[in-house]
Protein backbone atom coordinates (compact mmCIF):
# COMPACT_ATOMS: atom_id res chain seq x y z
CA UNK A 1 0.00 0.00 0.00
CA UNK A 2 1.33 3.46 -0.91
CA UNK A 3 2.23 5.69 2.00
CA UNK A 4 0.33 8.51 0.26
CA UNK A 5 -2.77 6.93 1.83
CA UNK A 6 -1.42 8.12 5.18
CA UNK A 7 -2.04 11.79 4.36
CA UNK A 8 -5.88 11.61 4.35
CA UNK A 9 -5.70 9.20 7.30
CA UNK A 10 -3.74 11.70 9.36
CA UNK A 11 -6.05 14.51 8.27
CA UNK A 12 -9.25 12.69 9.27
CA UNK A 13 -7.97 11.45 12.64
CA UNK A 14 -6.45 14.81 13.63
CA UNK A 15 -9.57 16.72 12.61
CA UNK A 16 -11.68 14.58 14.93
CA UNK A 17 -9.08 14.34 17.72
CA UNK A 18 -8.41 18.07 17.93
CA UNK A 19 -12.11 18.86 17.71
CA UNK A 20 -12.80 16.80 20.86
CA UNK A 21 -9.37 17.15 22.55
CA UNK A 22 -8.39 13.46 22.64
CA UNK A 23 -5.02 13.30 20.89
CA UNK A 24 -6.17 10.61 18.44
CA UNK A 25 -3.75 7.85 19.43
CA UNK A 26 -6.56 5.49 20.40
CA UNK A 27 -7.76 5.65 16.77
CA UNK A 28 -4.40 5.75 15.00
CA UNK A 29 -2.61 2.91 16.82
CA UNK A 30 -5.05 0.08 15.91
CA UNK A 31 -5.07 1.27 12.28
CA UNK A 32 -1.26 1.30 12.11
CA UNK A 33 -1.15 -2.16 13.68
CA UNK A 34 -3.33 -3.43 10.82
CA UNK A 35 -1.29 -1.62 8.15
CA UNK A 36 2.24 -2.47 9.28
CA UNK A 37 3.84 -5.49 10.95
CA UNK A 38 6.13 -3.43 13.16
CA UNK A 39 7.06 -3.81 16.86
CA UNK A 40 4.82 -1.96 19.33
CA UNK A 41 7.56 0.58 20.11
CA UNK A 42 7.73 1.61 16.46
CA UNK A 43 3.94 1.94 16.15
CA UNK A 44 3.87 3.99 19.34
CA UNK A 45 6.64 6.30 18.11
CA UNK A 46 4.76 7.00 14.88
CA UNK A 47 1.50 7.63 16.73
CA UNK A 48 3.13 9.93 19.30
CA UNK A 49 4.90 11.94 16.60
CA UNK A 50 1.69 12.49 14.67
CA UNK A 51 -0.24 13.24 17.87
CA UNK A 52 2.35 15.81 18.91
CA UNK A 53 2.37 17.66 15.59
CA UNK A 54 -1.40 17.50 15.20
CA UNK A 55 -2.04 18.67 18.76
CA UNK A 56 0.53 21.45 18.42
CA UNK A 57 -1.20 22.66 15.27
CA UNK A 58 -4.52 22.52 17.11
CA UNK A 59 -3.11 24.52 20.03
CA UNK A 60 -2.09 27.35 17.70
CA UNK A 61 -5.60 27.36 16.25
CA UNK A 62 -7.23 27.36 19.71
CA UNK A 63 -4.83 30.07 20.88
CA UNK A 64 -6.04 32.27 18.03
CA UNK A 65 -9.59 31.58 19.21
CA UNK A 66 -8.49 32.51 22.79
CA UNK A 67 -9.98 29.37 24.31
CA UNK A 68 -6.85 27.92 25.93
CA UNK A 69 -6.71 28.22 29.72
CA UNK A 70 -2.93 28.29 30.20
CA UNK A 71 -3.01 28.22 34.00
CA UNK A 72 -5.24 25.15 33.99
CA UNK A 73 -3.03 23.43 31.41
CA UNK A 74 -0.06 23.99 33.73
CA UNK A 75 -1.92 22.41 36.65
CA UNK A 76 -2.91 19.45 34.50
CA UNK A 77 0.68 18.96 33.38
CA UNK A 78 1.74 18.80 37.05
CA UNK A 79 -0.42 15.70 37.39
CA UNK A 80 0.05 14.31 33.88
CA UNK A 81 3.83 13.83 34.02
CA UNK A 82 4.01 11.75 37.22
CA UNK A 83 0.84 9.99 36.08
CA UNK A 84 2.53 8.92 32.84
CA UNK A 85 5.49 7.61 34.84
CA UNK A 86 3.12 5.67 37.09
CA UNK A 87 1.32 4.24 34.08
CA UNK A 88 4.62 3.13 32.53
CA UNK A 89 5.48 1.37 35.81
CA UNK A 90 2.09 -0.36 35.91
CA UNK A 91 2.49 -1.68 32.35
CA UNK A 92 5.40 -3.80 33.61
CA UNK A 93 3.69 -5.08 36.75
CA UNK A 94 -0.04 -5.22 36.07
CA UNK A 95 -1.70 -7.63 33.58
CA UNK A 96 -3.45 -5.13 31.32
CA UNK A 97 -5.94 -7.70 30.03
CA UNK A 98 -7.28 -8.05 33.58
CA UNK A 99 -8.60 -4.49 33.51
CA UNK A 100 -9.65 -4.19 29.86
CA UNK A 101 -13.26 -5.18 30.50
CA UNK A 102 -13.62 -2.88 33.53
CA UNK A 103 -12.07 0.03 31.69
CA UNK A 104 -14.25 -0.62 28.65
CA UNK A 105 -17.37 -0.46 30.82
CA UNK A 106 -16.09 2.78 32.41
CA UNK A 107 -15.68 4.39 29.00
CA UNK A 108 -19.18 3.36 27.96
CA UNK A 109 -20.55 4.89 31.18
CA UNK A 110 -18.68 8.12 30.43
CA UNK A 111 -20.17 8.08 26.93
CA UNK A 112 -23.65 7.61 28.43
CA UNK A 113 -23.07 10.64 30.65
CA UNK A 114 -22.00 12.76 27.67
CA UNK A 115 -25.13 11.75 25.79
CA UNK A 116 -27.38 13.02 28.59
CA UNK A 117 -29.42 16.09 27.63
CA UNK A 118 -27.92 18.17 30.47
CA UNK A 119 -24.30 16.97 30.18
CA UNK A 120 -22.96 20.30 28.93
CA UNK A 121 -24.46 22.38 31.74
CA UNK A 122 -22.02 23.67 34.33
CA UNK A 123 -23.85 23.31 37.64
CA UNK A 124 -23.07 24.79 41.03
CA UNK A 125 -19.79 25.03 42.88
CA UNK A 126 -18.09 22.71 45.33
CA UNK A 127 -16.79 23.64 48.76
CA UNK A 128 -13.16 23.73 47.60
CA UNK A 129 -13.72 25.31 44.18
CA UNK A 130 -11.33 28.13 45.01
CA UNK A 131 -9.74 28.81 41.63
CA UNK A 132 -11.77 31.27 39.55
CA UNK A 133 -11.20 31.40 35.80
CA UNK A 134 -12.60 33.71 33.14
CA UNK A 135 -11.95 33.05 29.45
CA UNK A 136 -13.24 35.41 26.73
CA UNK A 137 -12.78 34.07 23.21
CA UNK A 138 -12.56 36.04 19.98
CA UNK A 139 -16.18 35.23 19.09
CA UNK A 140 -17.45 37.21 22.07
CA UNK A 141 -18.29 34.21 24.26
CA UNK A 142 -17.29 34.48 27.93
CA UNK A 143 -16.63 31.36 30.03
CA UNK A 144 -16.58 31.79 33.82
CA UNK A 145 -16.03 28.85 36.14
CA UNK A 146 -14.46 27.76 39.42
CA UNK A 147 -12.86 24.45 40.27
CA UNK A 148 -10.71 22.71 42.86
CA UNK A 149 -7.08 22.90 41.63
CA UNK A 150 -6.04 19.96 43.80
CA UNK A 151 -8.78 17.82 42.26
CA UNK A 152 -7.60 18.93 38.79
CA UNK A 153 -4.06 17.71 39.48
CA UNK A 154 -5.38 14.44 40.92
CA UNK A 155 -7.65 13.82 37.93
CA UNK A 156 -4.78 14.54 35.55
CA UNK A 157 -2.55 12.08 37.42
CA UNK A 158 -5.15 9.29 37.41
CA UNK A 159 -6.21 9.79 33.79
CA UNK A 160 -2.61 10.03 32.58
CA UNK A 161 -1.63 6.86 34.45
CA UNK A 162 -4.65 4.99 33.09
CA UNK A 163 -4.10 6.30 29.57
CA UNK A 164 -0.44 5.26 29.60
CA UNK A 165 -1.35 1.82 30.92
CA UNK A 166 -3.74 1.25 28.03
CA UNK A 167 -1.69 3.10 25.40
CA UNK A 168 -4.26 5.82 24.68
CA UNK A 169 -4.27 9.60 24.91
CA UNK A 170 -5.19 11.09 28.28
CA UNK A 171 -7.51 13.62 26.66
CA UNK A 172 -10.09 10.98 25.87
CA UNK A 173 -10.53 10.50 29.61
CA UNK A 174 -9.82 13.95 30.97
CA UNK A 175 -12.23 15.99 28.83
CA UNK A 176 -15.40 14.24 30.03
CA UNK A 177 -14.12 14.20 33.63
CA UNK A 178 -13.21 17.89 33.46
CA UNK A 179 -16.73 18.66 32.29
CA UNK A 180 -18.29 16.41 34.96
CA UNK A 181 -16.11 16.95 38.05
CA UNK A 182 -14.39 20.31 37.45
CA UNK A 183 -17.35 21.83 35.59
CA UNK A 184 -15.04 23.36 32.98
CA UNK A 185 -17.04 24.37 29.87
CA UNK A 186 -16.53 21.81 27.06
CA UNK A 187 -15.02 24.26 24.55
CA UNK A 188 -12.41 25.40 27.07
CA UNK A 189 -11.75 21.84 28.28
CA UNK A 190 -11.06 20.66 24.73
CA UNK A 191 -8.74 23.56 23.86
CA UNK A 192 -6.85 23.36 27.16
CA UNK A 193 -6.43 19.59 27.04
CA UNK A 194 -5.00 19.87 23.52
CA UNK A 195 -2.07 21.83 24.97
CA UNK A 196 -1.45 19.18 27.64
CA UNK A 197 -1.59 16.43 24.99
CA UNK A 198 0.94 18.32 22.85
CA UNK A 199 3.38 18.69 25.75
CA UNK A 200 3.06 15.09 26.97
CA UNK A 201 3.26 13.53 23.51
CA UNK A 202 6.22 15.75 22.66
CA UNK A 203 8.05 14.34 25.68
CA UNK A 204 7.37 10.83 24.40
CA UNK A 205 8.66 11.78 20.95
CA UNK A 206 11.99 12.88 22.44
CA UNK A 207 12.36 9.52 24.18
CA UNK A 208 11.67 7.58 20.98
CA UNK A 209 13.98 9.85 18.98
CA UNK A 210 16.89 8.91 21.24
CA UNK A 211 16.17 5.25 20.45
CA UNK A 212 16.16 5.86 16.69
CA UNK A 213 12.49 5.03 16.08
CA UNK A 214 11.63 8.47 14.65
CA UNK A 215 14.51 8.63 12.18
CA UNK A 216 13.79 5.12 10.87
CA UNK A 217 10.15 5.97 10.08
CA UNK A 218 10.40 9.58 8.98
CA UNK A 219 8.60 8.93 5.66
CA UNK A 220 5.48 7.47 7.28
CA UNK A 221 5.50 10.15 9.95
CA UNK A 222 5.86 12.84 7.29
CA UNK A 223 2.77 11.79 5.31
CA UNK A 224 0.68 11.32 8.45
CA UNK A 225 1.91 14.58 10.00
CA UNK A 226 1.19 16.66 6.90
CA UNK A 227 -2.40 15.47 7.03
CA UNK A 228 -2.55 15.86 10.83
CA UNK A 229 -1.35 19.48 10.81
CA UNK A 230 -4.01 20.41 8.26
CA UNK A 231 -6.67 18.27 9.91
CA UNK A 232 -6.01 19.90 13.28
CA UNK A 233 -6.81 23.31 11.84
CA UNK A 234 -10.06 21.92 10.44
CA UNK A 235 -10.91 20.26 13.77
CA UNK A 236 -10.29 23.43 15.78
CA UNK A 237 -12.42 25.44 13.36
CA UNK A 238 -15.25 22.90 13.61
CA UNK A 239 -15.04 22.91 17.41
CA UNK A 240 -15.43 26.69 17.38
CA UNK A 241 -18.58 26.51 15.29
CA UNK A 242 -20.56 23.66 16.81
CA UNK A 243 -22.52 23.72 20.06
CA UNK A 244 -21.27 22.27 23.33
CA UNK A 245 -23.91 19.56 23.02
CA UNK A 246 -22.65 18.50 19.59
CA UNK A 247 -19.06 18.60 20.84
CA UNK A 248 -19.82 16.22 23.70
CA UNK A 249 -21.74 13.89 21.40
CA UNK A 250 -18.74 13.73 19.07
CA UNK A 251 -16.52 12.83 22.04
CA UNK A 252 -19.02 10.18 23.14
CA UNK A 253 -18.64 8.46 19.76
CA UNK A 254 -14.91 8.06 20.39
CA UNK A 255 -15.50 6.74 23.91
CA UNK A 256 -17.98 4.16 22.61
CA UNK A 257 -15.50 3.03 19.94
CA UNK A 258 -12.71 2.63 22.47
CA UNK A 259 -14.92 1.02 25.10
CA UNK A 260 -16.26 -1.60 22.67
CA UNK A 261 -12.73 -2.27 21.40
CA UNK A 262 -11.47 -2.93 24.94
CA UNK A 263 -14.42 -5.17 25.76
CA UNK A 264 -13.80 -7.11 22.55
CA UNK A 265 -10.13 -7.48 23.49
CA UNK A 266 -11.09 -8.80 26.91
CA UNK A 267 -13.53 -11.31 25.44
CA UNK A 268 -10.95 -12.62 22.98
CA UNK A 269 -8.20 -12.90 25.63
Amino acid sequence: MSDFFLFPLGLAIAAYAVMVGTGGGFLLVPILVQLYSEPPAVITSISLSVTFLGSLSGVFAYARQRRVDYLTSGLLSMGAFPGAALGAFLTRHVPRELFSATFGVLLLLLAAFLLRPDAERVKGEGLFDILYRRIADNHGAVYEYRYNPFLAVLLALVTSATATLFGIGGGVLFVPLAVRWLRIPPHVAVATTSLVVAVSSGTGVLVHATEGHIQANWDRILFLALGAVLGAQIGARLAGRISERALLRALAVGLIFLGVRLLWTAVRA
